[in-house]
């Protein structure tokens, strides 16, 4: 006997079969908690994103190009991993469900790994610095996929209606973006209070602040899923429980869904993790003062917000599909001109407030609707296939995420070449950094609009994919 997901049956109020479809729906607020997840690993998302690099240099003194090596190393490894993963979250079967107890484990451990890395511990030699960065980063970005896994798996079954699946964009985004203005505008603030980059106090202050803030919105993120992660809400059938880890082989083979949006994504996160890494030196380089960032990042910031309501909008009133699309093109748009014109002199600083903004708003649109395209390559995967395996669609989506956004760090670390602590403007790091900031990012877009031609999910076909296995549930029984 299988256990039936209720909701999701179709039926009329008299009890016969029919065309109309009755989805597993969630209230408003549990979809709004239950993005704070998100949030939560985004604050250390964007803190290594924008200042890891920064630290090293900075505070350790180490060369940029190993560090992103480094950085490159352990996520790659990290993403092999990720099956493992997806595969006990599937298997997982406790009192606290399926998905609320590895959004604390992760917690706690990226946690811990904050300190280690960020509290300005030093060592006399940098190969005993070096020992010590790669063992905890590598821990930090294991406990990372814990997290961050559930904010994609746990979207199955909070809702899989395609009207309502979207809220979870808008508040995303609106949480997200404000976790980027924290971190991006009130960071250097702080650091600057403590005597700058280089004194290890402000660091310190700074993943204090963090860490508190990771652990409160996780807590609401617990109680948004606590309702959704219990037995009724899984498809338990005998497909489902013969998968082992060889099925992930076959998800990547089989479900077209899947490869789309993973060669879409991938390149975009790739884009938006060399930018973010870039960031701090395109403005102390190429806008030649790093003060500006605190002023200009929460005006682009908001923007970013618009475009991910304006991808809900859009999604809910055609598809995710068509969301992602129009947001790609756009940004393609809006990249292509910041490269032409390049208005970075302080006279123009107006003018490039303008492009950032639209820049912020077309990437919110297109960066913010992947989220909740992922649990719809888990349904297709349900549709064609009948297994239920939510974990390990979500990890194979990060297994090449990671793989391919891995190589950020290690792209900024080869633009920047031989760059030390407070040398000089260069030719060569002049255009290194405007190829991380906007080159790199540019050319993702694209690949992710070549990739969307093939992707499968257009707002008819997810229709039919939640009757048809809604139909196969109620004979099932």
């Amino acid at each position: 006997m299988c256990t039936i997901m209720p909701p999701a049956i179709i039926t009329t109020p008299g009890g016969a079969m029919d065309d109309t479809i009755r989805y597993n729906n969630a209230k408003t607020w549990q979809i709004g908690f239950f993005s704070l997840n998100n949030a939560a690993t985004n604050l250390h998302f964007t803190l290594f994103s924008l200042y890891f690099l920064v630290y090293c240099t900075e505070v350790w003194k180490l060369n940029p190009v190993l560090v992103g090596t480094i950085m490159m190393v352990s996520r790659l490894f990290d993403a092999f991993t990720d099956p493992m993963i997806g595969y006990i979250i599937d298997k997982t079967d406790t009192r606290f469900g399926r998905f609320r107890p590895y959004m604390v484990l992760g917690s706690l451990i990226i946690n811990i790994s904050l300190v280690a890395m960020f509290w300005g511990i030093r060592f006399e030699s940098q190969v005993y610095t070096l020992l010590w960065l790669s063992l905890w980063y590598f821990i930090w970005v294991i406990g990372y996929t814990f997290q961050t896994i559930i904010t994609k798996a746990g979207q199955v079954v909070l809702s899989n209606n395609p009207a309502q699946r979207p809220l979870f964009v808008g508040f995303d985004g609106v949480f997200t973006t404000l976790v980027f203005i924290i971190i991006s505008a009130g960071t250097n603030p702080i650091l600057l209070n403590f005597g700058g980059t280089e004194n290890p106090t402000g660091w310190r202050v700074v993943t204090a602040i963090l860490i508190l803030l990771n652990v409160t919105l996780t807590i609401l993120a617990v109680i948004g899923l606590r309702a959704k992660d219990r037995k009724e809400f899984f498809i338990e059938n005998t497909e489902t429980r013969r998968v082992g880890l060889r099925a992930f082989l076959a998800v990547i083979k089989g479900n077209r869904a899947l490869q789309m949006l993973v060669a879409a994504a991938s390149t975009n996160k790739l884009a938006s993790v060399t930018q973010n890494a870039a960031l701090v030196y395109f403005f102390m380089y190429v806008m030649n003062d790093l003060s500006l960032q605190s002023t200009v990042l929460p005006i682009v910031g908001l923007c970013g917000v618009v475009g991910a309501v304006t991808a809900m909008v859009i999604a809910v009133r055609t598809s995710n599909r068509t969301a992602f699309v129009f947001g790609t093109w756009t940004s393609i748009i809006s990249l292509a001109a910041l490269v032409i014109f390049r208005p970075f002199s302080p006279e123009l600083l107006p003018v490039a407030i303008v492009m950032f903004g639209i820049m912020a708003f077309f990437g919110g649109i297109a960066n913010n609707i992947i989220l909740v395209m992922i649990p719809d390559t888990a349904d297709y995967e349900t549709w064609s296939t009948g297994r239920f395996i939510p974990g390990m669609i979500s990890t194979t989506f990060s297994f090449t995420d990671k793989a391919v956004s891995a190589l950020g760090g290690l792209l900024v670390g080869l633009a920047l070449g031989g760059y030390k602590s407070g040398m000089a403007m260069t030719p060569r790091l002049y255009w290194g950094i405007l190829f991380a900031f906007l080159g790199v990012p540019l050319l993702g877009h694209i690949a992710s609009a070549v990739a969307m031609k093939w992707y499968p999910i257009t707002r008819a076909f997810y229709e039919s994919m939640i009757k048809e296995i809604s139909t196969r549930e109620k004979r099932a029984v």
